[in-house]
């Protein structure tokens, strides 16, 4: 499978030559079929990775989708999935996390290669994949359930069979080879790190032992399948956070006995503990906050903190070498035309748009669909449930979502600019609507551009979304008027064929008493407050000339304990102010991704703010707040300011009076009274309409 290239040097590297058109057909991108252009960049150029032959650098990383039936096997979701991925000209797809043996922890939904029994749905995935002459491997792993040290030597080398047996399985399916994960959580990992293997006899004890088990895998995985599989590996490359964690080193060693045992490329990822666990989400790291004494290692995070690991790695070994984490395509572009690493490995991004390859063979970079890193992909991956982007409404969703032509042109308008209405715009547009864009607000994105003042951009890049849709829009042909309230007499006047409402939600404020005191404000309020300046100057901006000034007094009480409340506490403590949040729910941080809540909350208590879950709130007092605690007990806190966390109910604005007079009238987001609030929520609503019109 793959793209044959002449005369690969040891790395796999050949020279940069056009696709053979047979070979990688056109591409549709959004509905219009592009040809696509000659490779121009290292990104695009071919390459080897062992026997494998890749059409360019771009690997789909593997990730834990969900979308397996309950006992692991492929099923209809899954292929749609990958598909998606290959039909989009990915050089290589690897699938997983994939069990090797009896999984007895993990994530729910994932997929199995250890039994027989799982040969036909691989079989049927593979064929999907390769149908768009894309290759494909299945990651490989088994996830531990109990400390590698109390596993018998006898289990060790069962496992050393079973992934052989799984490999085995792959090679039978179709697949073109399988990658070895050793990445925390997994059995490989924990038998090469000192940090978990302490054990002292053959399998532990010193560098050689503790390289045992994963160079016995990959040549018993390497014998399994024979020379014309690959067989890679994805490896943490070094690790902070622990006295025993891995050097740059003793990653180097390891390589080398990873390519001895017969590997055919490394895939180097990052690893950590602490305050560093989940430094392969390059991002978690530094949230909210650097770690103290650690900020020049930090401020590399956001953009491809592990490659000078890998580039050291490379220059150690023969074989292929390629990173993972946080890499654009600028950086990405860099590290290859620098020689740094040989290929680059995406997950997110690529769940973010599939077609990425395709449009950067195209010339069409700006169309990319961007990864805003919400991380709400990997949250659902924590919590055990089916993987969804914010984005990109159709993943996992492939099958029932589809943005086929419509069987007429409409005149459609679409009243409010948020994120539902935005993607609802771009979504009918795509499909040959003639589509108008309303908002009352000067600008686009209803409450996002307020929520990139809070967030920023180096955890979740709410102003990139709304660059692409202002990108999208004006390519896509539609009108957009601002500044401009619909009314019964302009929908009169247009008559158009269908209106879709995205109003967004009213904000709703709690029954309490002194709720109508003057330092009493909302979060509703203090968007109105920022909007004509958010759209003069841009939340960039705004957000740097909030250290200067922001609306509140010294204290703050939110009245509010989801993801807005702890956002804004995060925001106004690093402004100097001194804040307490007093929430309702039973839990802190409705709608955040757990990862995230989980260091914030530490974060917050840290800094003398003190949040309060399963709270009753009786009365904002000229002095501040008095509430009940979950347990009955009276509390109170002093206050210059009180921020409500407004609520939000359905909007009905528009819809009796327009309805009579539209044939097809339809409410999308928090104006239709739906049960996710969020920006993905919305999204997602959004491209249901617009899919329908």
């Amino acid at each position: 499978m793959g793209v044959t290239a002449p005369g690969p040097d040891s790395r796999g590297s050949t020279a940069v030559q056009p696709l053979s058109s047979a070979r990688r057909p056109c591409a549709t991108l959004g509905g219009e079929m592009v040809e696509h252009r000659p490779p121009s960049s290292r990104l695009l150029a071919p390459i080897a990775l062992g026997p494998l032959r890749l059409a360019n650098r771009l690997v789909k990383a593997a990730q834990r989708l969900g979308y397996a039936d309950p006992d692991g096997a492929v099923n209809d979701r899954v292929v749609a999935a990958y598909e998606a991925l290959a039909r989009g000209g990915v050089g290589l797809i690897a699938i997983g996390r994939c069990a090797c043996d009896t999984p007895t922890a993990g994530p729910a939904g994932g997929l199995r290669l250890d039994d027989d029994a799982y040969l036909p749905g691989m079989r049927r995935l593979a064929e999907a994949i390769h149908a768009h002459d894309v290759p494909v491997v299945a990651q490989l792993d088994h996830v531990l359930a109990e400390p590698f040290d109390a596993l018998a030597p006898a289990r060790l080398e069962q496992l050393v069979e079973r992934f052989a047996a799984a490999a085995r399985r792959a090679g039978k399916a179709g697949l073109d080879g399988v990658e070895l994960r050793a990445l925390p959580d997994g059995v490989l990992h924990a038998s090469l790190c000192a940090a978990h293997n302490r054990r002292q006899d053959a399998w532990g004890g010193d560098a050689d032992g503790r390289a045992r088990l994963a160079t016995e895998v990959v040549r018993a995985v390497r014998a399994a399948l024979g020379p014309e599989a690959a067989v890679g590996v994805k490896l943490v490359a070094a690790e902070r956070g622990h006295v025993d964690a891995r050097a740059r080193d003793e990653a180097i060693d390891l390589a080398r006995r990873l390519e001895a045992a017969g590997a055919s490329y490394l895939l180097v990822s990052a690893g950590g503990y602490g305050v560093h666990a989940g430094a392969a989400w390059p991002e978690l790291p530094r949230y909210p906050a650097p770690p103290a004494g650690d900020r020049a290692y930090a401020a590399r995070l956001p953009r491809a903190a592990v490659l000078p690991a890998a580039e050291a790695i490379r220059t150690a070994v023969s074989l292929p070498v390629g990173v993972v984490g946080h890499l654009d395509l600028a950086a990405a572009e860099a590290a290859l035309a620098k020689d740094r690493v040989d290929f680059v490995a995406l997950g997110r991004p690529l769940l973010a748009d599939p077609e990425l390859p395709s449009k950067l063979a195209a010339g069409r970079a700006e169309r990319i669909r961007p990864c805003v890193r919400c991380n709400l992909c990997l949250h659902a991956a924590v919590i055990r449930e089916p993987v969804r982007c914010r984005m990109n409404a159709r993943l996992g969703a492939e099958a029932e979502l589809v943005y086929a032509p419509a069987e007429r042109a409409k005149h459609v308008m679409v009243v409010g600019a948020g994120p539902a209405g935005l993607e609802a715009a771009r979504v009918a547009a795509l499909r040959g609507h003639h589509v108008m864009l309303y908002d009352k607000a000067p600008g686009l994105g209803g409450l996002m551009p307020m929520a990139a003042l809070i967030k920023g951009e180096a955890t979740d890049d709410i102003a990139g979304a709304l660059d692409y849709y202002a990108r999208e829009l004006d390519r896509l042909g539609v009108e957009v008027h601002l500044a401009r309230e619909v009314d019964v007499e302009l929908v009169e006047l247009l008559a158009p064929d269908a209106v879709v409402l995205a109003t967004g939600g009213v904000p709703r404020l709690p029954g309490v008493a002194g709720i109508e005191r003057a330092h009493v404000t909302s979060t509703a309020d203090l968007h109105a407050h920022a909007a004509r300046y958010l759209h003069l100057l841009g939340s960039r901006m705004m957000r740097k000339l909030s250290k200067l000034y922001v609306p509140v007094g010294k204290r703050v009480a939110i009245l509010g304990g989801d993801l807005v409340g702890l956002e804004l506490a995060e925001f106004f403590i690093s402004r100097g102010r001194e804040v307490t949040v007093v929430g309702e729910a039973p839990e802190l941080g409705a709608g955040m991704p757990r990862p995230w809540r989980d260091r914030l909350v530490p974060w917050l208590s840290a800094r003398g703010c003190a949040c309060y879950a399963g709270a009753t709130c009786r009365e904002v007092t000229e002095a501040g707040v008095l509430f009940d605690s979950a347990e009955g007990e009276p509390h109170s806190v002093d206050a210059d300011t009180v921020l409500v966390v407004a609520q939000r109910r359905e909007n009905p604005a528009l819809v009796s009076a327009i309805a009579p007079l539209v044939p097809e009238v339809r409410r999308v987001g928090e104006a239709a009274g739906g049960l996710d609030p969020s920006i993905m929520g919305a999204i997602h609503s959004g491209a249901r309409v617009g899919a329908r019109l």
